[in-house]
């Protein structure tokens, strides 16, 4: 996604059909909430608990670690382009 908004030219269509579309069908939400409903039902509270903030805190952290590396990668690639201040080209 930091492609789709930093990078690539601005278009109406490309985010939603990613973000939601493309992207969306790798999340299993109901996977998510079956798991936490069955250890519920098998009376294991503080497992469903952490596997239900954990994973929600782990991946808002690999989110944050992507956006920040695909940020990082950018700027790397663009200060080494041609004719970019800073590399004498002008």
């Amino acid at each position: 996604m930091v492609f789709v908004l930093d990078v690539w030219p601005p278009s109406p269509y490309l985010r939603p059909f990613l973000g939601i579309g493309f992207l969306g069908g790798y999340t299993t939400f109901s996977a998510y909430m079956l798991d936490t409903t069955a250890l519920l039902t098998e009376g294991q509270r503080v497992t469903a608990a952490l596997y239900l903030f954990g994973s929600l805190a782990a991946g808002l952290a690999a989110v944050w670690v992507a956006a920040v590396t695909a940020r990082l990668i950018i700027q790397a690639v663009r200060s080494r382009a041609p004719g970019r201040h800073g590399d004498g080209a002008g």
